[in-house]
């Protein structure tokens, strides 16, 4: 692998039991600022208002297989070797979340699924407002926009980076679903729905652009076994150091619509 990457990429390799980083790996945030909501990390970059010098934090939010659907014997630690491994203050959390079940805008605003996080399987008993004080406590969110999601219907149970997530503050993309044979025809427009009209921690209305999900994808992933629980939507891209990197299904015209606007 190192061979196929500049000598300015270091491999770091630790024992998982799934690949799956944005979930089992802790989130980042910056501590000791003016204003502690502007300090949290967007897409695991520094934001405009964190101090060049603020100390640098890692929250573990104890992974648990998504609800102990799959064994975690590994994944659980991921986030304190991230830690170790960055240099960061290592924080640990009350609450049971997974990375893609929240996402926030760099200036102390949330969006989150309830399905995925005020659910039996991760935090029992718990209210919207003792998420919402937690989020306070490790990450200096002052506001989350809530969406039902849905229970049971995929392994993270509607995790919102599926179905929306920040390009900038105050401007959102959401996944719409055309098919209404299926369950995210609901969901997709009950999250836009959601969004649309909703003020962020500052005051601002969000700004909501859409992205259709794709009305076909590759044959090979739309028979058999890999299309079993195949999750087909364009929000659930990756950036980094200023790239985006996000799907391409096969779909020409919603490819192409997508590229367009995350452009």
């Amino acid at each position: 692998m190192q061979s196929l990457l500049s000598s300015s990429v270091e491999i770091v390799q630790l024992p998982v039991d799934d690949l799956w980083m944005r979930d089992t790996s802790c989130i980042f945030s910056y501590s000791g600022c003016s204003n502690y909501s502007h300090c949290v990390s967007m897409y695991g970059q520094p934001v405009k208002h964190a101090w060049p010098t603020a100390p640098l934090s890692c929250v573990d939010f104890n992974f648990n297989g998504w609800g102990n659907k799959q064994s975690h014997t590994n994944d659980a630690k991921v986030a304190a070797s991230v830690a170790s491994f960055a240099g960061a203050t290592y924080v640990r959390s009350s609450l049971v979340m997974e990375g893609g079940s929240v996402e926030v805008d760099g200036e102390g605003t949330a969006i989150i699924t309830r399905s995925s996080v005020i659910n039996p399987n991760r935090n029992p008993n718990w209210t919207e407002k003792d998420v919402e004080d937690e989020l306070y406590t490790t990450l200096g969110i002052e506001k989350v926009i809530w969406t039902d999601g849905i229970i049971g219907r995929d392994i993270t149970d509607a995790h919102i980076d599926f179905y929306a997530r920040f390009t900038s503050p105050g401007v959102v993309v959401a996944a719409r679903e055309n098919d209404n044979t299926i369950y995210d025809y609901q969901v997709t427009r009950q999250v836009i729905s959601d969004l649309i009209g909703a003020t962020d921690a500052r005051g601002r209305q969000l700004t909501v652009h859409i992205l259709d999900n794709p009305e076909s994808i590759r044959p090979e992933w739309s028979s058999g076994s890999a299309s079993a629980g195949f999750a087909a939507s364009y929000i659930n891209y990756y950036v980094a150091n200023g790239v985006v990197v996000s799907q391409n299904f096969g779909d020409s015209v919603t490819d192409a619509a997508a590229v367009a606007k995350l452009q």
